[in-house]
């Protein structure tokens, strides 16, 4: 298993933080479908987008 912080570690300085939870939650996801759905890490696409604006309950916040 991959220690988390070995991820962070090696993770180039100049980029922002979001690439660090980007990468920490890519590892986690595909983690959990390898052992809990036999899902091969290889098979397994994710992406991230960012949000300005969030509706919810006809309102916006």
């Amino acid at each position: 298993m991959i220690n988390i912080i070995n991820i962070v570690e090696t993770t180039p300085k100049f980029l922002d933080l979001s690439y660090n939870v980007n990468k920490i939650t890519t590892y986690l996801i595909c983690s959990l479908y390898e052992k809990e759905l036999d899902i091969p890490g290889d098979s397994i696409y994710i992406t991230f987008s960012e949000v300005s604006d969030w509706g919810f309950n006809g309102k916006l916040f």
